[in-house]
């Protein structure tokens, strides 16, 4: 919501604060009074504001439910002048309706706070980790508070909290937030809030406009999230950047990391993260192992690690990730003997077994303390694979596992745009929910495939992160024949001529670094992104307007693409939904624009109307 000053909205009832800040957050929506989220500000923001304005600074502007561009929003921030330098500054406020019956520190192993509320459960991380990583993130992005136009401080208050039992916050796994628990304001402890304000903030009655402009007016400045990363995973782990939906997964799964390392780990964790291309898994899993190369070296004398990178198949992820080096190794899981303290699993929605016997996936899972599961149930493309969501839960549940569920939502690519939720109500049908209306990357439909190529020709004089796909609708007469031409397409007098992707994998890394003179296809796609993407639409999935549906040509591919033809004959699956699964995969390459080709002219006018801003 914009900011208000706290003198002005002191005289408001919960009520019409709440209604104000309905009408911010979910603009035409009617207001819902019975929904969670309103009752918790109608209950929250009142008894925030009387402390501010009883410590006397009334002068203090409050920006309630402040929107990241990540898609997160903080609960509060306080908005004024510094009482030592009279310069903007910015304080977060985390509140919490928490009282001490309706939370439990430990519970089932897990090292999250379990919150009861209206008779559901829900995990949550720590407040003061919560607060510490929206500081970290507008210290490296926000570019006011980067060129020190604004400070930022945090704090968080506990309203119902007794703080008789304040102690218990910051026993065992959460004693590395003692050194901030005098931030940590509980029920009872309002008088020291006050001075803690107090000596943050001028309380001079000046207009504290400078503070919210340079918050609200400043850009944020986003870096791309994707394989170039790897490198600094392990040169300077401090450099990557995280956002609210991985901080929430990676803090669960390094306090499991901890215990292990303590020896106090007293089950078998699995931890499933789940999310579309483009929300980050492979960086979660990359900077999980370097935390725990890390907590090792901070707790061990020798420096065993006992963790692995893997992945169930995909030579090209492989070659482009020990491409990139950064000291992290990635295996096929199936090749691995040893047991391991932690294991991840990428692609891992690509597993074909969970096989309990010596060498089967499920003998491999079981070896370990601490399993990270990182998958899509979208980007399953042959009939064999079966690493779903529910298959994982089951297969822990039968062997003793400690489940935990992430989803990742936000997307880093695509200037966490809405573009893979349209994406999806284009191949899935449905509708596309709170999702920004802004696509996030440029697209551009290209008439003809000569428009597409010299497009693509223009930008890779600039930019070397740019590939074509398509569908596997062409014989792959290259791999034999390095000078035959795999993909012919004829439009009047301009044929578009192209070969496959290369086959080994020291030629693929190369292609992966810079090319435009080859195509990849769907096995050289999951797990990779790149700046540009110029896609061919064949006529293997096309729109029916008569009937308003998908029409699957499942022969155009199956006759050259031999492993999903053997393994839809060999396995009962929904070939239609494999289709739109490999069309879905082609699409979310890109971070920055796609160009698009259509053989169908009614499938080309459908992807417009659903997915191109003004046409929905």
């Amino acid at each position: 919501m914009e900011a208000v000053k706290i003198s002005e909205v002191i005289k408001l009832t919960g009520e019409e604060l709440a209604d104000k800040l309905w009408a911010d957050v979910h603009e035409k929506v009617p207001v819902d009074r019975s929904d969670s989220e309103y009752r918790s500000w109608k209950q929250s923001l009142p008894k925030l504001i009387k402390v501010v304005n009883d410590a006397g600074l009334g002068n203090l502007m409050l920006a309630a439910e402040y929107k990241l561009p990540t898609g997160g929003r903080i609960d509060a921030m306080l908005l004024g002048y510094s009482a030592a330098e009279h310069t903007p500054l910015a304080v977060i406020v985390e509140i919490k309706q928490w009282s001490k019956e309706k939370i439990a520190i430990k519970d089932r192993g897990f090292t999250v706070i379990h919150v009861q509320n209206d008779g559901q459960g829900y995990p949550s991380i720590h407040p003061i980790c919560q607060t510490n990583e929206y500081i970290k993130y507008m210290n490296r992005n926000h570019g006011s508070v980067l060129d020190g136009s604004l400070s930022v401080t945090a704090c968080q208050y506990l309203f119902n909290f007794d703080a008789t039992y304040k102690e218990e916050l910051f026993e065992g796994d959460f004693e590395k937030y003692r050194h901030d628990q005098d931030k940590m304001f509980c029920m009872g402890e309002e008088g020291r809030f006050h001075e803690f304000l107090k000596h943050l903030f001028s309380a001079e009655e000046k207009d504290c406009f400078e503070a919210v402009s340079v918050l609200f007016e400043d850009n944020y400045r986003i870096t791309d999230l994707d394989m170039e990363v790897f490198k600094d995973i392990t040169n300077r782990p401090e450099s990557i950047r995280l956002i609210e939906d991985q901080i929430n997964c990676m803090e669960c799964v390094n306090m499991s990391i901890d215990r292990l390392l303590a020896g106090t780990l007293d089950r078998k964790q699995m931890f499933i993260v789940t999310g579309a291309a483009g929300t980050g898994k492979t960086i979660v899993g990359f900077k999980l192992i370097s935390d725990y190369c890390q907590a090792v070296r901070e707790r061990r004398l020798n420096t065993e690690y006992k963790c692995a990178y893997t992945l169930p198949r995909s030579r090209t992820i492989k070659a482009v990730l020990d491409g990139i080096g950064g000291g992290l190794q990635t295996v096929f899981l199936n090749n691995l003997k040893d047991s391991f303290e932690l294991l991840v699993v990428d692609e891992a929605h690509r597993v074909t077994d969970f096989d309990r016997k010596k060498g089967g996936t499920g003998h491999i899972l079981n070896q370990a303390n601490i399993v990270v599961v990182l998958q899509d149930d979208n980007q399953r493309v042959l009939g064999n694979e079966i690493g779903t969501l529910d298959n994982y839960r089951r297969f822990a549940k039968e062997n003793g596992f400690t489940v935990q569920i992430f989803g990742l939502k936000l997307q880093k690519r695509a200037g966490f745009g809405g573009y893979v939720d349209h994406i999806d109500r284009l191949i899935y049908g449905g509708e596309a929910i709170s999702c920004p209306k802004d696509n996030g990357l440029q697209i551009q439909v290209c008439e003809t495939l000569k428009d597409m190529e010299t497009a693509v020709s223009e930008r890779h004089q600039s930019e070397n992160s740019i590939k074509y796909y398509a569908s596997y609708c062409w014989e792959w007469k290259s791999r034999n024949d390095s000078n035959a031409v795999d993909i012919s397409i004829t439009e009047g007098d301009y044929t578009f001529q192209k070969q496959w992707n290369p086959y080994t994998a020291e030629e693929q890394f190369r292609w992966y670094t810079d090319s435009i003179d080859k195509v990849g296809c769907i096995y050289t796609a999951q797990g990779l992104g790149y700046d540009y993407i110029a896609l061919i639409w064949w006529d293997d999935l096309r729109w029916d307007c008569t009937q308003n549906k998908w029409i699957v040509n499942l022969d155009k591919v199956t006759r050259f693409d031999s492993q999903l033809r053997s393994t839809i004959r060999n396995h009962s699956v929904n070939y239609d939904y494999l289709m739109k699964n490999i069309y879905r995969v082609l699409l979310t390459r890109a971070k920055k624009g796609i160009y698009i080709w259509f053989k169908d002219q009614d499938t080309k006018k459908h992807f417009e109307e659903v997915v191109l801003p003004g046409n929905a």
